[in-house]
């Protein structure tokens, strides 16, 4: 094993360890800019010239960080060493890497991936989605509450800006509370009972999002593929 593994194998225990109570406090892992700016060199060490730097959204520096672990180590080491977060739908963790230069001057890395949560769906899982019905006097309306808690973005298509909806979200326009029928000879819907309420339904796990948004109004939430009742 290279020194620089054993170093590292020495400390990496309490760099997991504080990087769990760093998430449990703050919802996220702690970053850390890559700690030297020239790579050691053949197990020899050198001071980390990034020791009281920190990337921009973060506020800790390896020399603030370092201490709140529990490592009492000082900025000369025998490698550079980065710590990037990374998030997915299910998953939260952080990538350690590891970089210095052999006695011949070629470069070797080592990286090593961490997990802190997973809230990965078992086999067969579905998430537990619900339909919220909402009503809206416009559709300029719906369109300003799905930007607001970001269910809705703008892009720019054939140079002009255009609103998408995220997946699950719906604008549906007046409400067939008694659905018409298709007409196969006269290839037509006819008959149906317009509820009168211009509304949108939008499938999400956590609906509480939805409520006290200006513009719309709240009629109906449940698991997602009931049909909604409306008051």
């Amino acid at each position: 094993m290279a020194i620089q593994d054993d170093r590292f194998q020495n400390h990496f225990d309490a760099i997991k360890q504080g990087q769990r109570s760093y998430f449990e406090e703050y919802g996220r892992a702690w970053q850390g800019i890559i700690s030297h700016g020239d790579l050691p060199q053949g197990g020899t060490e050198a001071a980390a010239d990034n020791w009281n730097e920190a990337p921009s959204d973060q506020g800790l520096p390896w020399s603030e960080a370092l201490p709140e672990f529990g490592l009492d180590l000082d900025k000369n080491w025998t490698q550079a060493i980065r710590i990037d977060t990374w998030s997915t739908k299910h998953k939260e963790g952080y990538t350690v890497t590891r970089k210095w230069l052999d006695s011949s001057g070629e470069e070797v890395e080592r990286t090593h991936e961490v997990t802190l949560e997973d809230n990965t769906p078992g086999p067969g899982a579905l998430p537990d989605y619900q339909t919220v019905w909402v009503k809206a006097s416009t559709q300029a309306d719906f369109n300003g509450a799905m930007k607001e808690v970001g269910l809705a973005h703008e892009e720019e298509i054939d140079g002009e800006p255009t609103l998408l909806y995220d997946n699950g979200v719906h604008w549906i326009g007046e409400f067939y509370s008694d659905p018409p029928t298709y007409d196969e000879q006269e290839e037509a819907f006819t008959g149906g009972t317009l509820d009168g309420r211009k509304v949108g339904a939008i499938r999400t796990e956590d609906p509480s999002v939805l409520e006290g948004l200006s513009g719309i109004t709240v009629l109906d939430a449940r698991p997602a593929g009931d049909l909604p009742v409306f008051e």
